[in-house]
């Protein structure tokens, strides 16, 4: 599978988090860490453009204890993977951590 970096100074706000599972059951990475399905909002970059959802996997150790609801965020090492099921394909998005982003500085 095509995996690819992905720019990480998009802006999203935070939406919540639910669980990642599969047939019933928490998925957990190759170290045996759950991962949770964050997701977010991505405001119109554009006038008259739309909003748009998005959900990034993170493991649990890489997600922030202080994110409330609609608090800006910035995602380390986001990537996306191009997936083909049984004639469906898609694009999945995965990131080592979710934290609050910090403000930029005036210039």
């Amino acid at each position: 599978m095509d995996t690819f970096g992905v720019a990480t100074d998009i802006q999203a706000v935070f939406g919540g988090l639910n669980l990642h599972m599969r047939d019933g059951v928490a998925v957990t990475n190759r170290d045996g860490e759950q991962s949770y399905n964050v997701s977010c909002i991505i405001p119109p970059t554009e006038e008259g453009g739309k909003m748009q959802t998005m959900e990034v996997r993170v493991p649990a150790s890489g997600i922030a204890k202080q994110l409330q609801p609609y608090t800006p965020i910035n995602f380390e090492k986001l990537t996306a993977r191009f997936w083909s099921v049984n004639g469906r394909s898609g694009l999945s998005f995965s990131a080592v951590s979710v934290k609050p982003a910090t403000p930029k500085a005036a210039s």
